[in-house]
């Protein structure tokens, strides 16, 4: 209001009328809601001042080129009539450019025709409008262009009765000023509004959680679609930027954090990362999380939003592929590609750390003849048996891997050769025991194994794996169902 008020008084006339009336209608514009003041009354105010008959106002395209009415105001009475004599309907009338017109008030604020037909001659047949003149004893017209910045916003087309003049000229060239003011004003509301309704829109209609987030303040706008996701309602969380942070998975927070951090400090050129957050029922969804931030001048953070998309079931179908990928089908243990890759990190990390590391290579005795005596559905069952057996005397640590037919591996990472060995025969004791039952009968089976150790001085995972060969051959070789070791020293 105040730098509008200040620009009103230092452009006041100094002619002889009411300056607090168009203080009055300024304080209106600026002060009321710009969506309840009418064209029809903007045009009434200007018909007060005017003391003129009819008055109206004319928006024009931005090009400044076709322009239509929107409102008219001091033919209430008369309307029918008005319609009658010019055959259509004045408001919501489009008009074309007019040269003619646009050269004659181009150079001024307010423009004199003498009358309404010398305004209206090449758009609207001539004795239409002199019965309309004759009819509500119409006298000269007046236009007063509404301007900002050298720029046709629009114009009041002013019409004095018969033999009239024009009244409080220097009070209605103020008032058209104002009313300019007033149009940039709204058309800057309303762009925004707009904006803000398609932003809402996108919001609202998009199945991704939007956040924004005040880095000032440590407001953070949260839509009601990113709550959803965790399986609150609206109104369950604040908007504030401990919401996010808490719901982070304890395991992703530092992480996260540091990557948010690392982002505004312009470490990491585009924010795009993946983590788990806590629904409402305990349970963790994995998020996407896309977005970029404002800057000042000083090149501080104020300002940065984005978007969460739920990516749960991705994970999900990539760790299937993955697991299809890496996992025996048959035994649920890994297979043998996981079991080189597996291998070759372990090796790796024994390596750098001069670590032990050990493997164990085993082949179930005598199994041919159990699928030639049972058929290959007994040996099936026997070989998830065997799997089931690994999984329960190992520990998470170790990798189980069937690499052929009946044959199965083991790495046992930060595990001496003694302490394989001892892994061995836990499970050789266990296969020894245990009994599988398929079709009425009880089968039983033992397993050989082959121990073998390194040390950072192993050449590759090739030479473990032939030791390990070499010890299960011994093992054979004393009659299987026993455990021999073989140190990899090459």
């Amino acid at each position: 209001m105040s730098d509008e008020h200040c620009d009103l008084q230092s452009f006041l006339p100094t002619n002889d009328f009411d300056c607090h009336r168009i203080i009055d209608v300024a304080e209106m514009f600026l002060q009321e809601s710009l969506q309840e003041i009418s064209y029809s009354r903007i045009a009434d105010i200007a018909r007060q001042i005017t003391s003129a008959k009819i008055v109206l106002i004319n928006l024009y395209e931005p090009s400044g080129l076709d322009y239509w009415t929107v409102a008219m105001v001091g033919v209430e009475d008369e309307g029918a009539t008005v319609r009658e004599l010019l055959g259509f309907e004045v408001v919501g009338s489009r008009w074309s450019y007019d040269p003619a017109k646009a050269d004659r008030i181009a150079e001024r604020i307010v423009t004199r025709f003498d009358t309404l037909h010398e305004l209206t001659a090449r758009r609207i047949p001539v004795d239409r409008v002199l019965n309309l003149e004759s009819r509500l004893e119409l006298g000269p017209v007046w236009v007063a262009a509404i301007r900002k910045d050298e720029r046709m916003l629009g114009d009041l087309v002013i019409i004095g009765k018969a033999g009239a003049a024009l009244q409080n000229e220097p009070l209605l060239q103020l008032y058209v000023r104002l009313v300019g003011l007033f149009f940039t004003r709204r058309a800057t509301e309303l762009a925004l509004q707009k904006s803000h309704e398609r932003y809402l829109l996108a919001v609202n209609g998009n199945r991704d959680g939007i956040w924004d987030w005040d880095i000032v303040t440590g407001d953070l706008f949260l839509s009601a679609r990113w709550k959803e996701m965790l399986g609150y309602r609206d109104h369950e969380i604040p908007n504030v930027i401990e919401s996010f942070r808490d719901h982070l998975h304890p395991e992703d927070r530092p992480r996260v954090m540091k990557y948010v951090d690392g982002y505004l400090k312009g470490e990491i050129r585009n924010y795009q990362t993946e983590f788990r957050m806590r629904c409402k029922d305990g349970a963790y969804i994995w998020v996407l999380a896309r977005g970029e931030a404002l800057y000042d001048e000083s090149g501080r953070p104020y300002c940065m939003a984005g978007s969460h998309t739920d990516i749960t079931e991705k994970k999900e179908f990539d760790r299937r592929l993955e697991e299809l990928a890496s996992t025996d089908v048959l035994t649920g243990l890994w297979n043998r590609r996981h079991f080189f890759t597996a291998g070759a990190t372990e090796l790796a990390r024994c390596r750098r750390y001069k670590s032990p590391f050990s493997m164990l290579m085993m082949d179930l005795d005598h199994f041919k003849r159990i699928n030639d005596e049972f058929g290959h559905a007994a040996g099936d069952e026997v070989l998830r048996a065997m799997a089931a057996l690994l999984k329960r005397n190992l520990r998470d640590v170790d990798v189980p891997a069937r690499i052929g037919g009946e044959e199965f591996a083991v790495l046992l990472p930060s595990t001496g050769l003694e302490g394989a060995l001892v892994a061995a025969e836990r499970v050789r004791r266990s296969v020894e025991a245990v009994r599988v039952s398929f079709d009425g009968r009880e089968l039983g089976f033992t397993v050989s194994i082959g121990v073998a150790g390194c040390c950072a001085e192993t050449r590759d995972l090739d030479a473990l794996m032939k030791a390990a060969d070499a010890a299960l051959y011994r093992a054979k070789e004393a009659g299987r169902n026993c455990c021999r070791t073989e140190i990899n020293d090459r």
